[in-house]
């Protein structure tokens, strides 16, 4: 993940805010890579503003969309 590009940025501004909840709308490739790079990022912040434990990060995924993905033509 650090390789990509917007990864420090993205880094950064995780290790500066306290999120209980982060949803993403998309589809990843690789999705138990990024849960494992957010608990390394949660482990960080832990450090940086020396608080007692970091934050279980916990992964869920949820298959059925609210809105119909299917595309048509007319």
């Amino acid at each position: 993940m650090s390789a990509e590009i917007g990864s420090d940025l993205r880094e950064k501004t995780m290790l500066l805010i306290h999120c209980l909840m982060i949803g993403l709308s998309a589809t990843f490739n690789n999705s138990e890579a990024l849960c494992k790079w957010i608990q390394t990022v949660e482990n960080q912040r832990t450090k940086l503003f020396k608080t007692p434990k970091p934050c279980q990060v916990c992964y869920i995924v949820h298959h059925k969309h609210i809105a119909d993905l299917n595309k048509y033509l007319y």
